[in-house]
């Protein structure tokens, strides 16, 4: 019966669990008191009330509020990485994104203050967030974080940090934390030099630090007295104290004299952890929901609650220190133990094209029963492993570096972990490996031409660049008639603009972008052709990402629901707006209406020259993608042939039966035509035959002859044609 109940608990919601042991205590005591002695009335009771206390848990939300105002932006020195990272740590945070579709500079600075944060994280440590990008009222980010109480000192602590002390996963499916960004606030990336202060960057790396801990749970009633978590206070508060030396961990939601008393400062502030001016939170003596307790008085502190002027991507000391106290140094590595590398400091930063030798020191014995992991996350998902059992372990220098995921930093982070014996104890430790690349141009292009304002022959040109692996971008400009070379220069990180001013539009002009580091450079080349030879019609669309998306497909009918369709990325310059045909090359400003798919799609412009397009779905098809402008329109895309989408093996087998399913109009087009009772096949058919549905052969025909229909039974038939390529189409018509 014990086993039964256990069972019960771990597999149903936290309500139903508790309501689950209530009636089988009820039941237990009537049993128990027909047929059971005393003895093992008791023990069940107890049993009972120990699981009812373990699984009754339950995640609490906590709202932080974050605006945005700094004055500079984010630029990375050459101390700033080795400062954040270390071999003895490196975490990972997963993002989830929701709502509408973010833009990619947004995206490049959520993913700088994602990596800034994971490299101060535990080894093995991950927090899990979602973002949505979405309409908010008044507010410029709004942060829940999860909180979960730990038994063992009632305190409630962030659920990344009460999965990372105390080892349990029964949360898995839970976010860590929920992050909505007003998409109708104005934002800047917060990347180099903006004069807009509605700064992500910056902004994000706040959010990120609520998410890990930083911050009281304090809050104002409808009555206007302040109460902490509803499940007590947080590890955070714990921390929290006075002037007068007057702890928060001495009060509770009952003291509301106190609580109201002791969150409002005369002196503006209180102290966390340490009672040193670093240390000082903000406390004004006139409680603000958003403000008190939540942010520090310093400055220099990545939490600080006025105008900040941020320079770099690293997070002081302070707020590190006082996230380790709230358990983030939380280790379950065997400190008598450490892995060494002699060609490589304490920040595990090395080069990814030299072997390295790594050794474990130790000063308490001798070790035995080596083992070595080498841990290499892959770009498409997953890891590559090197395993050894040798005393000492060799990383040998990488080929391929492309097919490994790489950071912001254009680096590959590895992972080491070690097991062994150590007096006949199992000891083991992890050390993070941080391989440097040559650095790498993601993307390069010209975001922006316009005519110089002083003259309208030269143009002035922005160049949007991403790349990896350097801070520093160099840029050049030469002209065909001029034997002067312009120049730019950024060291804004990851994603820069460059631009240049007064560019003969006479002449070719070619611009060079390089970035380079200590391991070699890349470089992009973009050929810019003279005015007379500039079309300014949209560019070819380019196809980045294409997604087939449906509900169910009837395999009696052989055929996808109604809002079966393709949801396709694509980058085009210059367009105003779509056309989407079946055929390539063909004269888009004249044709018949059976080539269009859609003339007016409907299409999201999600930042720069990206568009999402969502298209119909039909069998047996080729889609192309047309830019519009009021110049013209552009050369078709690649196509998207629509049953190489098809991915479930039951739907194909249908297909092979059927691959154009459908009932067929007049004004359809094909390799098999159908009009009024005849049907036609294209000269590219080298034999045909017509079955009904139980599979018997009514014509068949080695040719590509017409077909009539008039004086066949009604019903459904299916007729098959082989094309000269030997290409099977099939299409099911009904008379």
């Amino acid at each position: 019966m014990k086993y039964k109940i256990l069972l019960y608990m771990k597999n149903k919601t936290i309500k139903a669990e508790k309501e689950r042991f209530y009636l089988y205590l009820r039941k237990g005591l009537f049993y128990t008191h027909k047929r059971m002695n005393m003895k093992k009335h008791l023990l069940i009771i107890l049993v009972l009330l120990l699981a009812i206390k373990t699984y009754s848990q339950e995640i609490e939300y906590f709202d932080f509020v974050e605006y945005a105002n700094y004055k500079n932006g984010t630029f990375s020195s050459e101390q700033a990485k080795p400062h954040r990272i270390s071999s003895k740590r490196g975490g990972k945070i997963d993002v989830e994104y929701k709502g509408k579709a973010i833009p990619d500079s947004l995206r490049t600075a959520i993913d700088a203050a994602r990596e800034v944060w994971s490299d101060y994280m535990g080894i093995k440590d991950n927090l899990k967030l979602r973002i949505e990008y979405t309409d908010l009222a008044n507010e410029d980010i709004r942060v829940s974080v999860a909180y979960l109480k730990r038994q063992s000192d009632g305190l409630s602590y962030p659920l990344s940090l009460y999965r990372s002390i105390t080892g349990n996963n029964t949360q898995v499916n839970s976010d860590d934390a929920i992050l909505k960004i007003n998409s109708n606030v104005e934002w800047c990336s917060g990347l180099g030099y903006c004069n807009n202060p509605k700064k992500l960057l910056p902004t994000m790396i706040k959010c990120i630090g609520r998410c890990l801990g930083y911050g009281s749970s304090v809050k104002k009633d409808k009555r206007g007295n302040i109460y902490m978590l509803k499940n007590g206070k947080s590890v955070f508060d714990n921390l929290i104290f006075s002037e007068d030396g007057t702890r928060m961990s001495e009060l509770n939601n009952n003291m509301t004299q106190e609580m109201n008393s002791f969150t409002q400062q005369e002196c503006n502030y209180l102290y966390v952890l340490k009672k040193a001016p670093a240390y000082k939170i903000y406390a004004p003596k006139i409680f603000d929901e958003n403000l008190s307790l939540k942010y520090s008085t310093d400055e220099n502190s990545s939490m600080y609650y006025g105008e900040q002027n941020v320079s770099s991507l690293t997070i002081d000391d302070t707020t590190i220190e006082i996230l380790n106290s709230l358990g983030w140094n939380y280790s379950k590595a065997d400190q008598t133990i450490e892995i060494k590398c002699d060609n490589i400091d304490k920040t595990g930063i090395a080069s990814a094209y030299s072997p390295h030798t790594f050794y474990i020191e130790t000063s308490a014995g001798t070790i035995s029963d080596y083992k070595w992991v080498v841990s290499f996350p892959l770009k498409d998902g997953g890891y590559e492993y090197i395993q050894s059992t040798d005393e000492k372990l060799i990383v040998p220098s990488l080929t391929h570096e492309e097919k490994y995921a790489h950071t912001m930093e254009g680096d590959i982070k590895a992972t080491i972990s070690f097991s062994g014996i150590l007096s006949d104890k199992e000891v083991s430790c992890d050390y993070n490996l941080t391989l440097e690349l040559k650095p790498h141009i993601l993307y390069a292009a010209i975001s922006s031409c316009t005519p110089s304002k002083e003259d309208d022959t030269y143009n002035d040109y922005t160049i949007d660049v991403r790349y990896e692996g350097s801070h520093y971008v160099h840029a050049y400009a030469e002209e065909e008639y001029s034997s002067m070379t312009k120049t730019d220069y950024s060291d804004i990180p990851f994603f820069t603009r460059i631009k240049f001013h007064d560019i003969d539009t006479y002449g070719n002009a070619t611009f060079t972008i390089r970035v380079e580091n200590k391991y070699g450079y890349d470089e992009y080349i973009i050929e810019q052709p003279a005015t007379d030879a500039i079309k300014q019609e949209p560019t070819k669309p380019i196809l980045k990402d294409v997604k087939f998306v449906y509900n169910n497909f009837d395999f009696d009918l052989l055929r996808f629901d109604d809002d079966a369709r393709f949801e396709v990325t694509l980058y085009c310059e210059r367009a105003d707006s779509f056309i989407v045909k079946s055929v390539e090359d063909m004269d888009t400003s004249v044709g018949t209406a059976y080539t269009f798919i859609d003339l007016y799609p409907n299409f999201e412009n999600t930042g720069g020259n990206d568009y999402k397009l969502s298209v119909m779905f039909d069998f047996d098809i080729d889609i192309y993608f047309y830019g519009r402008n009021k110049y013209g329109i552009s050369s078709n895309s690649d196509s998207i042939h629509a049953n190489d989408y098809i991915k479930n093996p039951a739907i194909i087998e249908a297909i092979n039966q059927a691959s154009a399913i459908k009932d067929i109009s007049a004004d359809n087009r094909g390799q098999i035509i159908i009009s009024n009772d005849l049907v036609t096949f294209s000269p590219n058919i080298k034999n045909v035959s017509v079955a009904d549905l139980f599979g018997q052969i009514i014509i068949k025909d080695n040719s590509n002859e017409d077909i009539c229909l008039r004086n066949f039974k009604r019903g459904f038939y299916i007729i098959t044609a082989v094309t000269k390529d030997n290409k099977r189409i099939t299409k099911k018509i009904r008379i």
